[in-house]
């Protein structure tokens, strides 16, 4: 009997012992990370943010499956089932959540306040007019992102240097997406100042996008395309529309020139992408009382698609010429 007691006792010490050595002398097996992103609709301009996300973590040397796994979801475009993954991502505690888009931001923000999950926005033009962040130099402990914010000033220049008889801009825009109403109204008001009329033209959803284009036909020199995701959806037909009616389309974005709009002057969205990947990399490390300030676009660049030009029969200044990045359209 004592023998047997003595037995137990023995296993009980060593098991207990053991316990102790795993938990304050062995190395834990390390746990793979979750990335949670959410994506309000899919054209070019999102999917380069992505891309951009994605590549930043492998040449960061992470590798998927073994350091991090990825959820990804997409609202096309329906803010219900938008809403819909925000509640979802909360509800499974990703260690990072991502958000590409203000309205894709504006969700998740609400559906993960207070719950200290870490979230990152990308591609939110004004990150304090979305009532995502107060101060953007200490955004919070659990909430930083980057913001697409457009050179505006440079845009006009851009048109008015290029096409100098232009004195009609027609402008795209969905009057629901905050990024839009903010760049049209600092638009207008530049614009009048260097003697240019702006049009609007509002559409709410990507199908009333190209009737709003053709109500600009006859009326404006050219048009611009701000960063709307309503808008920048329905690109391929307002491309197609630019060929036809021989109405030049300028843009922020340098995707969208990729895709055959004529000029912009802005930061490619894939660089976007990876300065949101270093943010994701900086959350996965998180430490405690960390602050990451907002970021927002480096070094605009003027990117001209050469046949556009060639097909509208626009010849671009050397002055801009040479300082531009060329795109051909891939017949």
């Amino acid at each position: 009997m004592m023998k047997a007691l003595k037995l137990f006792l023995f296993m009980v010490a060593f098991t207990i012992i053991g316990i102790f050595y795993y938990k304050w002398f062995s190395k834990p097996s390390s746990k793979i990370k979750t990335i949670a992103i959410s994506q309000i609709v899919e054209h070019p301009s999102l999917e380069a943010v992505r891309r951009g996300i994605i590549d930043f973590l492998v040449q960061s040397n992470l590798q998927e499956g073994k350091d991090y796994k990825i959820i990804y979801k997409n609202a096309q475009g329906n803010m219900s089932i938008n809403n819909q993954i925000a509640k979802q991502f909360v509800g499974i505690k990703p260690d990072v959540i991502v958000a590409i888009s203000t309205p894709s931001a504006q969700a998740l923000a609400v559906a993960s306040h207070n719950m200290n999950i870490p979230f990152i926005f990308a591609a939110v033009t004004d990150p304090v007019h979305a009532n995502l962040v107060k101060d953007l130099k200490r955004p919070g402990e659990f909430i930083s992102g980057v913001s697409d914010l457009p050179p505006v000033h440079a845009q006009i220049e851009l048109i008015k240097d290029i096409l100098p008889k232009a004195s009609k801009v027609g402008i795209l825009y969905n009057p629901a997406e905050v990024n839009s109403v903010k760049i049209i109204n600092k638009f207008k008001e530049l614009a009048q100042k260097m003697d240019i009329e702006v049009f609007l033209a509002p559409a709410t959803r990507t199908s009333e996008v190209l009737f709003a284009a053709q109500s600009l036909v006859g009326k404006v020199d050219a048009i611009y395309i701000p960063q709307d995701n309503t808008i920048v959806s329905a690109i391929s037909s307002l491309i197609s529309l630019q060929y036809e009616k021989n109405i030049p389309c300028f843009t922020s974005d340098e995707v969208l020139v990729q895709k055959g709009a004529f000029a912009a002057v802005g930061t490619s969205y894939y660089e976007h992408g990876k300065q949101v990947g270093e943010r994701v990399i900086k959350f996965l490390k998180h430490t405690p009382g960390l602050q990451i300030p907002i970021a927002f676009p480096e070094k605009p660049q003027i990117y001209i698609n050469e046949t556009t030009a060639k097909h509208l029969g626009i010849n671009v200044p050397s002055k801009i010429a040479k300082r531009a990045h060329y795109y051909k359209i891939q017949k």
